[in-house]
């Protein structure tokens, strides 16, 4: 390989052992910093805790200044909203630095790996490469968010029982919420503590209900919102609407798991259809790279292969909407 190319890589991959040492130190906080972080108050006579007023103690100096100049912005609170959802203690000044080191990454590598191409492939290739290093989180990010909204809403019929148990004994709904945050594993349990801490501190319980949903958008959870919100207006019984809201959400599931399996074929399906090109391409580079070579010529050949990957992506894209059905 071309020193210079080695040269770029070796610097690239420091940028992200960089980037990626930065966010296991920000992960590595104390205890408190994180509860802070998620319950967003300070204590008793104190402002609105966001992750950007943490001391010098916590941050250096210079993520301070920065902090405090994108503490108004909209898209931070986008950021920290996205970070609470996926669950990552992290605040968002230091999330947008490290998708901007990995920016610079995917800037570095494509420059140093398409040094033979003209000069306006070149330019759409770092370009390219550089707004994709800088999304390459954002996958990662509606992974994680997907996957906690799964496991909130694995045990939630459990919970909406417990809820019912612990109402028609006699307690009230403090009183189910507690047991609930007690009985339940994390992040249901996590949502429903913060919830009895948001009420402790003054908040009604429909908008400390609207704030787990926020947190945790369910259409499930969203359902448990409404017939609160229903019954703390027009009032009712809570017990009986929890226990028709129960046998709702188990019922859903079940429907879900079974166009899950019924679909299961179709999504599997899509993805030989999408690997198989590329995992041919990789085979035939490695029988005859120099016949396979000829579709990157100057010419015809590059349209064809763009629009090969083209056709994919949508082949992709109109099987995942087919089978993809709301219950």
């Amino acid at each position: 390989m071309d020193p210079a190319i080695s040269a770029a890589v070796l610097f690239a991959g420091a940028i992200l052992l960089i980037a990626v040492g930065a966010a296991t130190q920000v992960s590595q906080r104390t205890r408190e910093v994180r509860l802070a972080h998620f319950i967003g108050r300070f204590r008793e006579g104190a402002t609105l805790l966001d992750s950007e007023d943490l001391t010098g103690r916590e941050v250096p100096h210079l993520l301070q200044r920065l902090n405090r100049l994108l503490s108004h912005q909209e898209f931070v609170n986008r950021v920290r909203l996205d970070l609470v959802r996926a669950g990552i203690a992290v605040k968002p000044t230091q999330f947008f630095l490290l998708r901007v080191g990995l920016g610079l990454l995917g800037l570095i590598l494509t420059f140093s790996l398409t040094a033979s191409l003209p000069f306006v492939v070149r330019l759409l290739a770092v370009a390219v490469g550089t707004i994709g290093g800088y999304r390459l989180v954002k996958p990662y990010l509606s992974f994680r968010q997907r996957r906690r909204i799964a496991a909130f809403e694995k045990p939630f019929p459990d919970a909406l029982d417990i809820m019912v148990g612990s109402l028609e004994s006699g307690g009230s709904l403090s009183a189910a919420l507690e047991m609930v945050g007690r009985e339940m594993p994390p992040p249901m349990s996590t949502e429903f503590n913060r919830l009895l801490r948001d009420t402790g501190l003054g908040l009604s319980y429909e908008e400390g209900f609207n704030g787990v949903l926020e947190r945790v958008p369910s259409e499930d959870l969203g359902m448990l919102v409404s017939a609160v919100s229903i019954q703390f207006r027009v009032g009712g019984n809570l017990a009986e609407v929890l226990k028709t809201l129960s046998h709702t959400v188990r019922e859903r599931v079940r429907i879900r798991g079974e166009i899950k399996t019924l679909t299961s074929q179709q999504a599997i399906s899509a993805k030989i259809i999408t690997g198989l090109p590329f995992v041919l391409a990789a085979l035939l580079f490695l029988v005859n790279g120099e016949y396979m070579r000829h579709l990157f010529d100057p010419g015809l050949p590059r349209l064809l292969v763009v629009a090969a990957l083209i056709m994919i992506a949508i082949g992709n894209w109109v099987i995942r909407k087919i089978i993809a059905i709301d219950v």
